[in-house]
C-alpha cells in the first residue's frame, strides 16, 4: 500500500536538482500517501461501524428472544394454574 512508495519519496527528496521535477514527484507521492491513509482510515471506520451494528442487532435479537420465552413461560404457568384451580 503506502510503504512501497516511501523509498521513492526519500530518493526524490534527496535529489532536488533544482529542475522542479523532483518537487512535483515528492508532492504527488505525499498526496497519494495521504489519500491512501485517508481511504484506509475510512475503511477501518466503516468496518468498525458495521461490526458495532451487527453486535447491537444480535444483542437486541437475543433480548427479544429472552422476552418472548419469559412471556411464553408466564402464560403457560398462568394457564396451568387456572386449569388446576378450575378442576378443584
Amino acid at each position: 500500500m503506502t510503504f512501497y512508495r516511501l523509498p521513492l519519496l526519500v530518493h526524490y527528496s534527496n535529489d532536488l536538482s533544482g529542475t522542479g521535477d523532483s518537487v512535483v514527484v515528492v508532492v504527488v507521492v505525499v498526496v497519494v500517501v495521504v489519500v491512501e491513509l485517508v481511504v484506509v482510515v475510512a475503511v477501518v471506520v466503516v468496518v468498525v461501524v458495521v461490526v458495532v451494528v451487527v453486535v447491537v442487532v444480535v444483542v437486541v435479537a437475543a433480548a427479544v428472544v429472552v422476552v418472548v420465552v419469559v412471556v411464553v413461560v408466564v402464560v403457560v404457568v398462568v394457564v396451568l394454574t387456572a386449569a388446576a384451580a378450575l378442576q378443584q
